[in-house]
């Protein structure tokens, strides 16, 4: 490489770290904007009962996502009340299938064993996600 191609390989690469922080700032602003827009739109869903929208070729729809954490951060404590109660499926604690079930639990307006409830945390939140209709 000559020093002529090594100086306009300097240059691009000069100009190219700085788009990137351009972009990158760009990005921070428009994630902070989101976010702000994201928690005004999901509790006017919410009241209104509306599950999604579709507004200029783009679908906005809610999903709830459900976590559940033991209550006293003891799992092998939560894994004996499953197993007592006979759910021994769920005794490895495998989070995802414990979130799929009282998810069902809740959606489906059932009840839960009051051991089991008495154990656990349940989080329910929203989020807002977006696609092209």
């Amino acid at each position: 490489m000559n020093g002529e191609d090594f100086a306009t390989s300097l240059q691009d690469y000069i100009e190219s770290v700085s788009r990137k922080r351009e972009l990158e700032k760009e990005l921070r602003a428009y994630k902070e904007r989101i976010k702000a827009l994201e928690s005004e739109i999901v509790e006017g869903l919410i009241a209104a009962g509306i599950q999604s929208v579709t507004k200029d070729n783009h679908t906005i729809y809610l999903s709830s996502h459900v976590s559940v954490t033991s209550r006293t951060g003891n799992y092998a404590d939560l894994a004996d009340i499953l197993r007592d109660k006979g759910l021994e499926s769920m005794c490895t604690v495998n989070h995802a299938r414990l979130r799929a079930w009282v998810a069902e639990c809740h959606q489906d307006g059932g009840t839960m064993d009051n051991d089991i409830a008495n154990a656990i945390d349940v989080d329910t939140h929203h989020r807002l996600n977006c696609r092209k209709a």
